[in-house]
């Protein structure tokens, strides 16, 4: 007896062995993408997360995505207040006065399942929310001011000295690491890569015009290191401040052939259909970035590149250290806690020679086995395109004219258009049957200052010791890149949205200027408008500060142990807290694509845990996940073993499982009823010719108060809301300046001939005096009548020049409202 049992489970498992051979064998596993695109069951829920009615109005919530092979179907709904608002047992919702309450909806029934080769009925219950928020009745002027359709995003903050939003973190022992350091304003950086014995060590910076710039990446024996660093602007204000500038990294290029486009003036448009703007309340979009949880990036792997061509699609995938990626690494990951994985892609790897750019299909399928070991886990994915060789450079390339003149290379420029166009139809058709779990984002870090990058003569990134007399980076001003990346991400959109299929409704990422979170709000980046409405999130990164998250040798400049003191986790959430306002509260949940610490590396080659890295971790997540956005983590195997399928310590263990609980215990984000007035609290002075970088000392602001040189930018503020709109700063405290007296200027503009100093012109000013510097002393300026519109941004000046500089630090409050209130 004992025997047959044996024998026959013998045979079960020569059986399920022999149809997984033929699935192979016959292509299935790579050709069918029904098997994936059926993975990403839609779960049961509610037509609405939140709503905002008026008294006395109805709506009517509806249960989709049930089974249709089900039986003792029960929907059940109850208020949390029917004082505030009632339901009928068929879900139908009434406002009765104004206030806040809860609608749940109990759904129960039981569906056919197959257990041990057996059909049996399955019990399921879930309870599903809808918050509600009943409002007055609206009395409509007949004059009121139009809302734009299309909300544009503000606010301009600069980085503080020292202060960066996107580098990667450094490896530690036994890694593989993608280095990016940054000069700041006239500095000059240098860091060689060390190679092992037996190995080719890449280390490759890109430089700007009359710049020297290296990086040296930290590796440990057995790795291979690919630096990624580029210079910053040479340009620094004559009177000498400085401020730190983004990082934007580079890796070596591919060595193909160059490719021969055909040249065009300039890109083909696309016809787009009608679009509709996103919505304020944006239930499902809200919903989507919850249901995200915690994610963390593949990183080293599919956008691995090479200078020269490696035959396979394993030896790019490899090449920079990392082990062949398994269904057992992508099972881990959802062990430990994620739920979404990104994964980089460097699709110009095995592409066609042609001026096509026709991705090899041994690479796709890759990719989309990888795909599918996500997918397996009801986990979410996200792909790219990433750096991918630093071809981003042609958007903004330049030549020689016979006179010796820089002028655009028009030939180069359209040959970009044509690659993103061609890689982005490719990617939209061969992925369009797949499920709502699929997620493309537009780019990676390049969508800014990196269109200008220098290139090699085969048109990707040139790095040093390639021998080339004529290196040439692109001319594009910062509004040309502004407008360029807006270009860039709406041909995105309507090349997906063109392709049909689950395309038309799957959730696209659109990357921040440089995916920095001051340059995106910048109110010159704008979102792109869309065919179906709350469809779109941001993404952006955040390496901040940048001494602390990527600097690894205690001896390199700007280097930092710790983190985690109340005023650096002030301005971690003072950084989140412009995207939420910006983004979030106006329908575009946030992604926030890459965060992580370096290690600190020791002298004797061995690496150290930073001081607060989980409190780091920790802040970036809970604050994250709190308000309308998903933080996915940069990793190469620091924080998560591929070689034992955990995390790589109990710290990190702990860590990301108690975060992992705290996202699946909480619910969607909603944003807060608008509010008609808009304040912030926090430290603000001057020192000599700068405007001291404001700290906020209370948390609940919802004014973005920067500063960009000689004056506070403040941004983010709807001015259609206004009727009589003035401004008040009021003294809280002083710790220095007290008894004296400041001039002050304000205006809606500042010059930005240095995009790093930027100063109120004195044809510009709207509104100056003198403010005494006194605790409880009121400064009020009327805004009314200086043509604000929008989402303007104005600037507050307080730095004298010369005798005229007052030093001073204060703790204010500072509020724009309607006089009319």
């Amino acid at each position: 007896m004992r025997y047959n049992r044996r024998l026959k489970k013998y045979c079960k498992r020569l059986t399920a062995a022999v149809l997984i051979a033929g699935m192979t064998i016959t292509g299935s596993y790579y050709g069918d993408f029904s098997t994936y695109a059926k993975t990403g069951k839609q779960k049961v829920a509610l037509n609405a997360i939140s709503k905002k009615i008026q008294k006395g109005k109805t709506f009517t919530l509806k249960v989709k995505n049930v089974p249709k092979n089900i039986k003792s179907k029960k929907i059940k709904f109850t208020s949390s207040k029917k004082s505030v608002v009632s339901v009928t047992a068929k879900g139908k919702v009434k406002g009765n006065k104004v206030g806040k309450a809860v609608i749940w909806c109990k759904v129960s029934y039981k569906e056919k399942k197959k257990i041990k080769g057996k059909t049996k009925w399955k019990s399921f219950s879930k309870t599903l929310k809808c918050n509600v928020r009943v409002v007055a009745k609206k009395v409509t002027p007949t004059n009121t001011p139009k809302v734009s359709e299309n909300p544009m995003v503000t606010a301009k903050p600069t980085a503080t000295a020292g202060q960066t939003t996107t580098a990667k973190p450094t490896a530690t022992a036994g890694q593989t690491t993608t280095a990016k350091p940054t000069a700041t304003a006239g500095q000059d950086t240098t860091a060689k890569p060390t190679a092992t014995a037996g190995q080719d060590t890449t280390a490759k910076p890109t430089a700007t015009v009359g710049q020297t710039t290296t990086a040296k990446p930290m590796a440990t024996a057995g790795q291979n290191t690919t630096a990624k660093p580029t210079a910053a602007a040479s340009q620094i204000p004559a009177a000498a401040p400085t401020a730190a500038v983004s990082p934007t990294p580079t890796v070596p290029p591919i060595a193909t052939s160059s490719p021969t486009p055909t040249a065009t003036a300039s890109p083909t448009p696309t016809a787009t259909p009608t679009r509709r703007p996103a919505t304020e309340t944006a239930s499902e979009a809200y919903q989507m970035v919850h249901d995200l949880g915690l994610g963390i990036n593949l990183g080293n792997t599919m956008e691995s590149v090479s200078r020269y061509k490696l035959g396979s699609v394993n030896a790019y995938e490899t090449c920079w250290g990392a082990p062949t990626t398994t269904k057992a690494m992508i099972d881990g990951m959802k062990n430990a806690g994620f739920k979404t994985i990104r994964i980089p892609v460097a699709w110009s790897n095995m592409v066609s020679d042609d001026g096509n750019y026709t991705i090899s299909d041994g690479y796709f399928n890759r990719v989309e086995e990888i795909m599918g070991y996500a997918l397996d886990n009801d986990m979410y994915v996200i792909v790219n395109i990433h750096y991918d060789g630093g071809w981003w450079g042609q958007f903004g390339a330049c030549k020689k004219d016979s006179a010796g003149n820089i002028v655009a290379d028009e030939t180069r420029r359209a040959a970009a258009w044509k690659r993103y166009e061609s890689y982005w139809k490719q990617i939209s058709e061969r992925f369009k049957k797949y499920s709502g779990h699929v997620i493309f984002e537009s780019a990676n870090e390049e969508l800014g200052t990196r269109l200008n990058d220098a290139l090699n003569s085969n048109g990707y990134g040139f790095t040093e010791d390639m021998s080339s007399d004529d290196i040439i980076s692109g001319n594009l001003t910062d509004d040309e890149k502004y407008a360029l990346v807006n270009q860039i991400n709406q041909k995105f959109v309507d090349i997906v949205r063109a392709s049909g299929g689950n395309n038309a409704n799957r959730f696209l990422l659109i990357v921040g200027y440089d995916t920095d979170i001051s340059k995106t709000c910048d109110t010159r980046y704008k979102m792109p408008t869309d065919t179906i409405e709350s469809h779109l999130m941001v993404s952006v990164h955040y390496y901040s500060p940048y001494g602390y998250c990527d600097i690894a040798k205690p001896s390199k400049e700007g280097y930092i142990a710790s983190w985690g003191s109340d005023d650096e986790i002030s301005t971690l959430k003072s950084d989140f807290k412009k995207m939420k306002l910006q983004f979030v509260d106006k329908g575009y949940p946030v992604i926030i694509g890459e965060y992580n610490v370096c290690d600190t590396e020791n002298s004797d080659g061995t690496y150290t845990r930073k001081t607060g890295r989980e409190v780091f971790i920790r802040n970036v997540c809970e604050y994250a996940l709190a308000n309308g956005m998903c933080p996915v983590l940069w990793d190469t195997g620091m924080g998560y073993s591929r070689s034992q399928c955990r995390m790589s310590n109990d710290i990190d263990k702990e860590l990301f499982e108690g975060l992992y609980k705290k996202a699946e215990s909480g619910t969607a984000y909603v944003p807060d009823e608008t509010k008609n007035e808009y304040v912030w609290t926090g430290n603000i002075g001057a020192s000599s010719w700068n405007a001291v970088a404001p700290v906020a000392t209370d948390d609940d602001w919802n004014l973005p108060v920067s500063s960009v040189g000689a004056a506070y930018q403040i941004s983010g503020i709807d001015w259609t809301k206004f009727t009589s709109s003035y401004l008040e700063i009021k003294i809280n405290s002083l710790t220095a300046g007290s008894g004296g007296s400041v001039d002050y200027k304000v205006a809606n503009k500042v010059n930005e001939d240095n995009p790093y100093y930027k100063y109120i012109n004195s044809s510009d000013v709207k509104a100056s005096g003198t403010f005494k510097l006194s605790t409880g002393e009121k400064l009020k300026i009327d805004l009314s009548k200086d043509g604000l519109s929008g989402y303007d941004n104005i600037y507050i000046g307080m730095v004298g020049k010369g005798s005229n500089a007052v030093a001073f630090n204060a703790n204010v409050t500072i509020t724009i409202k309607d006089s009319s209130n």
